[in-house]
């Protein structure tokens, strides 16, 4: 009896202490962002809708930009990745690439062209944008200003969710209207944000056909009134004036008579 007791207080306190554990337990990291693609954005009265799924979706794009700082060339290398989070790869060190659950990472390297036998340094790892225990990607959507009064104004994204030594990040991409760009159009750095003198905005710009609104603009308003559905009337008589002449002949008239 007393080993029967022994026994079902040993699988009580085991239960009790998975129980603990499953309550503390950290979620598991997934590799889908989960970036919504579609968006309505109130501009003027009305709502405009937009369908960024076929650029959103379609990969990963690395984009990058070469400074020449003598005695070295610094090289500004944005991956990113807006529909999964980047890989992180086991064979780098931690500290020279992005934490996990980051979307858009920004890393700067120095080369010496001189010192081909010097291996590159590794200078910034910036996470920009991306879901972290602490801070959320968090997409915001804004309809910017026109560029002319032609085209369709610009749709401007924003991702959160970027930290670097205390100083919050994020990446501001402006979609531009541009029926005419080719279907594999890539994003396009604007300006790097430096991590620490440009209050943490990395701007770049996308063309694409994908970037106009597909619904929500109002039907366009004739550019000339429309034609009478009746006849105008005829215009009031003009009329005349006596001059003087003619008052001095009807004064004669009378005194002859």
């Amino acid at each position: 009896m007393a080993v029967k007791r022994q026994t079902l207080k040993l699988v009580l306190s085991i239960t009790s202490l998975l129980q603990i554990g499953s309550s503390g337990a950290l979620p598991t990291t997934i590799n889908q962002a989960n970036v919504d693609c579609s968006f309505t954005v109130p501009v003027d009265g009305h709502t405009l809708q937009y369908d960024l799924c076929p650029l959103i979706k379609r990969g990963k794009y690395r984009v990058s930009r070469d400074v020449e700082t003598p005695p070295s060339i610094t090289r500004i290398h944005y991956d990113i990745s807006l529909n999964e989070y980047i890989s992180w790869d086991v064979t780098l060190p931690a500290r020279d690439q992005c934490e996990q659950g980051t979307n858009v990472c920004m890393t700067v390297i120095s080369e010496r062209p001189d010192h081909r036998l010097e291996p590159p340094r590794t200078i910034y790892v910036v996470p920009v944008a991306g879901n972290f225990p602490d801070r959320l990607l968090n997409v915001t959507a804004k309809v910017a200003q026109k560029l002319d009064s032609t085209n369709h104004a610009p749709l401007k994204l924003t991702f959160h969710g970027g930290l670097y030594i205390g100083i919050s990040q994020k990446a501001i991409f402006t979609f531009v209207c541009d029926p005419t760009a080719a279907e594999s159009s890539e994003p396009v750095l604007v300006s790097h944000g430096d991590p620490l003198e440009d209050q943490g905005n990395h701007k770049l710009t996308w063309s694409s056909k994908h970037a106009c609104p597909i619904g929500g603009y109002p039907e366009k308003q004739p550019e000339e009134p429309p034609n009478p559905t009746e006849p105008a009337p005829d215009p009031l008589p003009t009329a005349r004036t006596v001059g003087p002449g003619a008052i001095m002949w009807v004064l004669r008239f009378i005194l002859k008579a």
